[in-house]
């Protein structure tokens, strides 16, 4: 019986493997065959056919092996997104009468440079992956092409035209999905689609559970590109552009490098090279821009300038303009050589989406997101940081042509990006203060190197300084320009590109001028002058907005500007920036006499409490503003970054490297001591705002000395840190005894309770 079934077995096995067999090497239909029963045909290079309900793409046996564009991206749908699907692609003949695709991806190869036959030995040595196949379902006409089912790829996710980083549209429903046009084009076809999908899930307005649908609009394209490619350019040392690598068998003899390249345009002088008597060259290519035409009319001309600002940095390139604006008009779409920018978003920022070659780095397209509501929150901070030279904007707190100002910077700040470019956060710390105050230096200059720095505003100006207005805003800088003749011309590369590191003073964000400390003194200055005239000027508000949240207008835009002036100066405070030459890396530390003027700018601005001109005591409609709660936040926000294990570490590592003279951590420890605990005096009676900061720091310094347990691992660090909070709880156990204030003696008992509950009640456990 045993015996009996296994042959049953084998021949069912044997069987299905023929009919699977049989199955997957079924011969493809005769396009005579293929051409009928009411089948609708949309010609073009790579024609359509549309047979009841599914549709089919004939690709020419000589689109075989060529680098094919697909790419899916958000027409209307609260979303703003090119597909991450979206990329190069190449189609094969396959086996069993399929058709093969590859995506395209780069790791390795050899430059030509030193063992020039390795190409062809890393080609032959690796099969390119077969990342999808396809059954071909029938022959060209004249068997010069093949015709494949491609309604997944529209209707559904798909292989190409995929939306997976969408949870609302990452499985749509092929039954809701809708195609409203095939279009075709120069080797290349566009699909115009609806999909739509259900998920239960919280509803964004009733915040129920509960089904909720989607429905976007999408454009689907599918382009064969040219077969010249872009020639690479290396990145040398680092560099403000994106980048790409892979690994270089050419470079060294018998060995592999891996080589990084920069992420761009293909822009190159035309083939005629002739100039204009100014020198300039005519591109072999532009770059078209479309804008939406639903941007308001107004602001309009402002995001055209934001968007040819860049011209005059590829003029120094030595190019005639590179940028154009088009006209779409309603045909506003995504293609090569092209820069689409759409008017709204679904979020309150400025977005930016680029498609790039992945073995040239050529950037093929891009896409530009922007709205007015990007200049909102922008509005109430230019308020409080430029309102006390700029009467526009505390006569209008919604002055439009400030608006627009701010619109025409963030979109050249976003064309920065769509060209290639990524922070540089090292732009805003190049000048001084007094040349951020001089119209001359302004003019020439901006206000930092980098547009595409973390900016916001020129808060140093101080009225008095005769700086226009215009000049409160970011342009383009020198090393923005630098950047664009390097890569687009052929001048020597510019200064090596400062990576971001949080504990580098020069690389942090939103701050201001080579000397923190007069910037942010200098904007506090600004604020105290805006400050008493924000009853006044919340009158112009409709009586909807809140005035007080640290996020919202007015108040809370003073505070949180206030606290952003404060906590830029913090990274001075064990400050260590680090270089790489060409002779080796180079480290140099703050120096301590700065970091002894950081401490005594957190002495006069934070730990002296609140300023006399910030006690307001009511507001409108009545409410009172509890500005000693928000600098409770401030005061213990700072404490925790000056015990931060971090920093503890970077002041440690430079006491060891500069000796004697460096600033130390017993120097900071003593600073808290005498501004936080008054020096442990048992006599002095402490106000409620005090005992509070006091109690807040020590639950966040137990948590601290907790998570950094020396029992988890030996340092300086640790150690210091594991030694400050015993001795300061030591005090605070003395205090709780012995203070003649019953407030302020039963404070520090809680404070001693808190810390054995967060530290050393767990260290025991």
């Amino acid at each position: 019986m045993m015996k009996k079934s296994l042959v049953t077995i084998a021949v069912f096995l044997i069987t299905t493997a023929i009919a699977v067999a049989q199955l997957s090497s079924k011969e493809p239909l005769s396009f005579d065959q293929f051409n009928k029963d009411g089948i609708k045909k949309i010609d073009g290079d790579y024609p359509v056919y549309l047979k009841h309900d599914k549709y089919y793409l004939e690709i020419p046996v000589s689109g075989l092996s060529r680098d094919v564009l697909v790419m899916g991206y958000v027409r209307k749908g609260y979303s703003s997104a090119i597909a991450k699907s979206a990329g190069i692609i190449r189609f094969s003949k396959g086996l069993n009468n399929h058709l093969d695709a590859t995506r395209v991806r780069f790791s390795e190869a050899a430059s030509g440079d030193v063992n020039g036959d390795m190409e062809a030995v890393i080609k032959k040595s690796n099969l390119a992956p077969v990342n999808y196949s396809y059954r071909i379902e029938a022959l060209g006409k004249n068997r010069d092409s093949y015709i494949i089912d491609i309604t997944r790829q529209i209707t559904d996710n798909g292989d190409w035209f995929s939306f997976p980083d969408m949870p609302s549209l990452s499985r749509p429903d092929p039954e809701r999905s809708l195609v409203r046009s095939v279009q075709p084009a120069d080797n290349a076809v566009r699909f115009l689609v609806e999909r739509s999908q259900t998920d239960f899930n919280k509803e964004f307005v009733s915040g129920r559970n509960m089904d909720n649908a989607s429905t976007y609009e999408l454009e689907l394209l599918f382009q064969q590109l040219p077969q010249e490619r872009m020639p690479r350019k290396l990145a040398e040392e680092t560099t403000a552009f994106e980048t790409f690598s892979y690994m270089d068998y050419g470079k060294v003899a018998y060995t592999a490098r891996k080589v990084t390249f920069v992420r761009k345009w293909d822009i190159r002088p035309s083939g005629t090279g002739k100039r204009r008597k100014d020198s300039l060259v005519t591109p072999e290519r532009m770059i078209s821009v479309a804008i939406d035409p639903n941007t308001p009319d107004f602001f309009r001309r402002y995001i055209e300038e934001g968007i040819l600002a860049w011209n005059e940095a590829f003029h120094a390139a030595g190019y005639t303009d590179v940028l154009r604006i088009v006209h779409a008009g309603d045909a506003l779409r995504l293609k090569p050589g092209s820069i689409l920018v759409n008017w709204g978003n679904a979020f309150m920022k400025t977005t930016v989406a680029t498609v790039e070659h992945p073995e040239t780095g050529e950037i093929i397209t891009a896409r530009i997101n922007i709205t007015e509501g990007v200049a909102e929150e922008l509005m109430t901070k230019y308020l409080v940081q430029c309102g006390a030279v700029d009467n526009r904007i505390t006569e209008n707190i919604k002055n439009p042509e400030v608006q627009a100002a701010i619109l025409r910077w963030q979109m050249t700040k976003a064309m920065g990006e769509a060209l290639g470019l990524r922070p540089d956060l090292s732009g805003s710390m190049a000048y001084s203060p007094a040349q951020l105050r001089n119209v001359s230096w302004l003019k020439s200059n901006s206000f930092a190197t980098s547009i595409m720095d973390d900016l916001e505003f020129n808060y140093l100006v101080q009225p008095g300084d005769s700086i226009p207005v215009e000049y409160l805003q970011p342009h383009i800088g020198v090393a923005d320009v630098a950047s664009i003749k390097w890569a687009y011309g052929r001048t020597p590369a510019p200064r090596p590109f400062i990576e971001e590191n949080k504990q580098d003073p020069i690389t942090q964000h939103f701050d201001l001028s080579s000397n923190k400390i007069e910037a942010s003194s200098l904007g506090i200055r600004n604020i105290e002058r805006v400050f008493g005239r924000l009853d006044t000027i919340s009158k112009q508000l409709d009586g909807t907005e809140d005035l007080y949240s640290s996020n919202g207008s007015l108040y809370g835009a003073a505070i949180k500007a206030y606290e952003k002036y404060v906590m830029d100066v913090l990274p001075l405070i064990g400050g260590v920036s680090r270089r790489t030459e060409s002779t080796g890396e180079t480290v140099a530390f703050t120096d301590a006499e700065t970091q002894r003027k950081v401490l005594e700018f957190l002495s006069r601005y934070v730990f002296s409490g609140v300023p006399a001109w910030m006690k307001v005591n009511g507001a409108p409609r009545g409410r009172v503003i509890d500005i000693e709660d928000a600098f409770v936040h401030m005061q213990v926000k700072v404490l925790k970054e000056l015990t931060d294990l971090q920093r503890l570490s970077a002041l440690v590592r430079q006491e060891t490297a500069v000796g004697k003279t460096a600033f130390t951590v017993k120097e900071l420890f003593a600073f808290v001591d005498r501004e936080v605990f008054q020096s442990f005096r048992s006599d002095l009676v402490l106000t409620s705002a005090q005992r509070t900061m006091q109690a807040n720091f020590i639950y966040e310094l137990s948590q601290s000395a907790f998570k950094a347990n020396i029992s988890g691992g030996l340092n300086d660090a640790n150690i210091l840190l594991h030694y400050y909070l015993t001795s300061t709880v030591t005090k605070l156990e003395q205090l709780g005894n012995t203070h003649a204030d019953i407030l302020t003696r039963e404070n520090y008992r809680l404070m001693k309770m808190k810390a054995d509950r967060e530290f050393f009640n767990k260290i025991k456990a």
